[in-house]
């Protein structure tokens, strides 16, 4: 078969399914070279060689070789057979890959090993590294993006059976700085999934604005009912949006007559006017803030007076039981804006089917929002101290939507359990402006502290999604049956450690495999998340392994690094996580020798320690605040505490360790502990799990305190726990 035939009929079949952009971030070399890609779909090969003048030869999995259709085409193109079951196989087609680089000719290679059947970047393989030795040739980096949810690959858990989004189907080809023959699997595996963020970045669809893309899901569900909540039932997506327009309208109104700041408070429980109220800020043109009703007055004060809010959304009977702090600020009282007629309403309804999402955003708000303005400020939960403004822009949260969509297949049968609140950063992003802006409908409860509640809504709503934390878990499992949780597909949990013997009681109970994530306020927040296994034996694909917050998710990298030097680190060492992608927050509010500290050069410094294994999984060691330094050496207060933890055998948090003065070591470990715990075997099991003598706190070390502090937010509350401690000091 004619080589160039073949070449004319793929660029001609790939321009008709697909529309292509390139973005070449360095020139190929004219000589030989080894490229290497990510494994998305079965058309690959076909989209890098249509991209490209010059011919590239493909390693292929040898039974897809063999077949008779596809094997005159390959023979054309000098594709390369390889079969992983056979040695003799593997070594006969590197070297022949060495020795076509070394004539001049351009070789590719799926470091992977097989087609993603989870969407995330799988280990590299080292046949790359047998291809390149004794080469003196680039390697250059390849990424497809925008492949995973194509018919050819197999997102929704199947091949070509599905209909495709769109066509001509957009992708891009990203081809990265050259790596030097020597670079080994694994950098280039961190190479590759840099170049994943960068393309990532420059979507198109990214580039929208959260309100509109909300506005235009809410008329397609317009009659469909999508939202409720325990306080008020079921809501259609119309009635959401003509609510939203109504305080869209009455925020205009006011910000006219007030002349205030762009910035507007909410001050509500997690709810669907809680919702409605965030779209509608959004749609008269401000920046939301939702205000945390559960920390002191002085702190809510402090948000009020730095996010310079004028005008607050608010209920009567929700102030009367979570007080506001008097300042110079004008309310909307929601109860008010309900009251309104009902011709109003249907009017509202009317307009909201009929005109365009543009005119309903010209009409309420304004149309100069851009992308990277500010969308919403979150105030961290100042668990280590005062609260800080985090600024995160519409195209911060939508990158972080955009991942969530593609690991967890929501469809528009999904429907999200919703009891976090919205002023925190998990309960803002993934269950108000996920099913906002995606497919999928959604259920809330106020209050994540009645778990008995929680559950019955879970088995009522048939819920299929359920993100919360281990602590508010915990909480509902104390008195559930499995037949409560069987809708559920997915729990996820962030904020605070799983632990294997809460994750098993988790799935014992709910019948579910509680995955674990990690994320900050920062990051949007979701940046690492384990999802399913896929297969078995030498053939699975790993998504999740317990006791790890799991891999990035889409368009997102990270790093490890020295925490001094900030020199990469290679596997298995722990240092400072950074993490890199489109969810990196814009900044602090007011402060920006703060912003510069912790962005450096787009890579978000995380105050956490971590390491990552051989497979791409990362451990969360500790928080770099979370050490002592004793006798000159830096002790991690979370591994003492998990290995106490299990001494404990509970899966409940019952113990926490903390850092405290100490004349002759710098520092020494203080346990506060709420169960009745044998300590002189607690020290001795310390000890067995072949902890230092100085990671061992002393047997006078250990106190006994009525409840470990935590936040709402289910995290450890750490500036109490250090109030607690000083206390404590006094006694020694």
């Amino acid at each position: 078969m004619n080589q160039y035939l073949v070449r004319v009929f793929n660029w001609i079949l790939v321009k008709a399914i697909y529309k292509v952009k390139i973005n070449k971030l360095s020139e190929l070399p004219e000589s030989g070279a080894l490229l290497i890609s990510n494994h998305v779909s079965y058309l690959d090969a076909c989209l890098i060689q249509a991209s490209l003048r010059r011919q590239v030869r493909f390693l292929m999995y040898k039974p897809i070789y063999e077949n008779f259709l596809i094997k005159p085409i390959a023979k054309a193109l000098g594709a390369i057979p390889i079969d992983p079951s056979s040695r003799e196989t593997v070594v006969s087609a590197l070297s022949e890959a060495t020795e076509a680089i070394r004539r001049g000719e351009l070789v590719c290679i799926f470091p992977e090993g097989a087609i993603t059947r989870l969407g995330v970047l799988q280990p590299f393989k080292k046949g790359m590294e047998s291809i390149m030795k004794d080469l003196d040739a680039p390697i250059v980096p390849i990424w497809i993006d925008q492949m995973w949810g194509s018919i050819f690959s197999f997102k929704g858990k199947k091949f070509i059976w599905k209909i495709p989004r769109e066509l001509p189907y957009r992708v891009s080809l990203s081809f990265g700085e050259h790596l030097t023959a020597g670079t080994s699997a694994r950098l280039a595996y961190e190479k590759v999934e840099e170049l994943s963020t960068e393309a990532f970045s420059r979507r198109d669809d990214l580039s929208q604005l959260l309100h509109k893309q909300a506005i235009r899901r809410l008329k397609l569900s317009a009659f469909r009912k999508v939202f409720s909540d325990t306080l008020a039932g079921s809501f259609r997506g119309i009635s959401v949006l003509a609510l939203s327009l109504i305080i869209a309208k009455k925020l205009k109104e006011t910000k006219r007559q007030t002349n205030s700041a762009q910035n507007i408070g909410i001050h509500l429980p997690t709810s669907v006017v809680a919702l409605a109220s965030n779209l509608g800020a959004l749609v008269s043109g401000s920046a939301v803030v939702n205000l945390n009703y559960t920390v002191a007055l002085d702190s809510l004060s402090y948000a009020i007076k730095e996010a310079d809010i004028k005008i607050i959304i608010s209920s009567r009977k929700f102030i009367e039981r979570f007080p506001l702090p008097e300042a110079s600020y004008e309310i909307i009282y929601i109860e008010d804006v309900l009251s309104l007629p009902k011709k109003d309403l249907i009017l509202k309804c009317i307009e909201g089917l009929l005109l365009p999402s543009s005119l309903l955003i010209k009409k309420y708000g304004r149309l100069e929002v851009s992308p990277n303005d500010t969308a919403a400020i979150l105030f961290s939960s100042g668990s280590t101290g005062v609260p800080k403004g985090v600024l995160l822009s519409h195209k911060n949260i939508i990158c972080n939507i955009t991942s969530i969509i593609d690991l967890f297949d929501l469809t528009m049968n999904d429907k999200i359990i919703g009891t976090l609140p919205f002023f925190h950063s998990f309960g803002f992003t993934i269950t108000l402006w996920l099913p906002l802006v995606s497919r999928c409908r959604a259920a809330y409860h106020a209050n994540p502290l009645e778990g008995n509640r929680i559950t019955k809504l879970i088995k009522e709503e048939q819920g299929t999604l359920f993100f919360s934390t281990p602590t508010f878990l915990q909480m509902m499992l104390k008195k559930s049956d499995k037949s409560s949780f069987s809708s559920l597909r997915e729990i996820m949990l962030g904020a605070e450690k799983l632990t294997e013997e809460f994750a098993k009681k988790v799935e014992e109970l709910t019948g579910v495999s509680p995955k674990e994530g990690y994320g900050c306020t920062e990051l949007s927040p979701l940046a690492l998340v384990n999802t399913t296994n896929y297969g078995s034996g030498r053939n699975m694909q790993k998504g999740e392994k317990l006791g790890t917050v799991g891999l990035p998710i889409p368009g997102v990298s990270i790093k490890i690094v020295n925490p001094d030097t900030f020199d990469t680190l290679s596997a298995n060492e722990s240092g400072m996580l950074l993490v890199k992608g489109g969810n990196v927050m814009k900044g602090y509010l007011n402060n920006q020798e703060l912003t510069k500290e912790v962005i450096r050069e787009g890579w978000y410094v995380t105050g956490d320690i971590a390491k990552r294994d051989d497979e791409g999984f990362i451990t969360i060691t500790d928080r770099l605040s979370r050490f002592s330094k004793i006798a000159g050496e830096m002790v991690p207060h979370g591994k003492v505490e998990e290995i106490l933890q299990e001494f404990i055998k509970e899966a409940d948090r019952m113990l926490v360790v903390i850092g405290a003065s100490d004349e002759k070591k710098g520092e020494k470990l203080l346990v506060l502990h709420k169960s009745e715990l044998d300590i002189k075997a607690a020290r001795e099991y310390l000890k067995e799990k072949g902890l230092p003598n100085l990671w061992i706190p002393a047997a006078e070390s250990f106190f006994k305190i009525d409840e470990i502090p935590v936040l709402a937010t289910g995290k450890l509350d750490l500036s109490e726990i250090k109030k607690i401690a000083k206390k404590l000091e006094r006694l020694f």
